[in-house]
């Protein structure tokens, strides 16, 4: 009645709901940048035959950018942590993936 915007016909803000949990927001930068730079490197070695330490460097930049644009991350700082935490769980599953073969050569 007062000329103001109607509230039942505004669409939803986008910050506003489920999408703005910081959980949802790591979560997804950590599955889109893992998924990113699991597939890079395996494109990189095994199909292009890439050996040279830069161009896996630059699969993992472009996987933190994949990563952090997909998760809808701001400023340099949470730049930066995105790329840490992409590498801590990298370390994570290749370490993870060590052991597996280790024990698989090992026997039960």
């Amino acid at each position: 009645m007062t000329g103001g915007p109607d509230q039942t016909k505004d669409p939803a803000d986008p910050k506003d709901g489920a999408g703005s949990s910081p959980w949802i927001t790591w979560a997804t930068v950590l599955i889109v940048g893992e998924t990113c730079l699991v597939l890079l490197v395996i494109l990189l070695g095994s199909v292009v035959k890439v050996s040279h330490p830069l161009a896996y460097l630059a699969a993992f930049g472009v996987a933190t950018f994949a990563g952090g644009r997909v998760g809808g991350i701001r400023g340099v700082g949470r730049w930066l942590l995105a790329a840490g935490l992409i590498i801590l769980v990298a370390i994570a599953l290749v370490y993870l993936l060590i052991g597996l073969v280790v024990s698989q050569m090992n026997g039960p």
